[in-house]
């Protein structure tokens, strides 16, 4: 009959509807999954490289001025360094130089 017909067009938009919103929260959950794990990573990542995680480690940095060195050109036979440690800083005279 006409009457069914309506009926039945509205019930198959409403099931496509639920399929689209299931798609849609299975898909939201699956993405959130994703960026939860990039997250949990890089959160990790950056506890990792922490400089006082490094330093607890035994580490050390070593400045000039107050500046890090990573180099040692910057640093000559007579000068001062500081040497930063997990706890304390020492303040060290270089009395001698030798390239590894």
């Amino acid at each position: 009959s006409m009457s069914a017909l309506p009926r039945f067009i509205l019930s198959n938009k409403k099931r496509a509807l639920r399929a689209s919103a299931a798609a849609l929260v299975t898909a939201s959950k699956a993405v959130f999954m994703n960026e939860y794990t990039n997250l949990t990573h890089l959160s990790t990542l950056t506890k990792m490289m922490n400089p006082q995680n490094i330093l607890n480690k035994g580490f050390a940095i070593v400045k000039v001025q107050d500046q890090i060195v990573s180099q040692s050109g910057r640093i000559e036979v007579g000068s001062e360094v500081q040497i930063q440690m997990a706890t304390e800083e020492l303040t060290a005279k270089i009395t001698s130089k030798k390239t590894l």
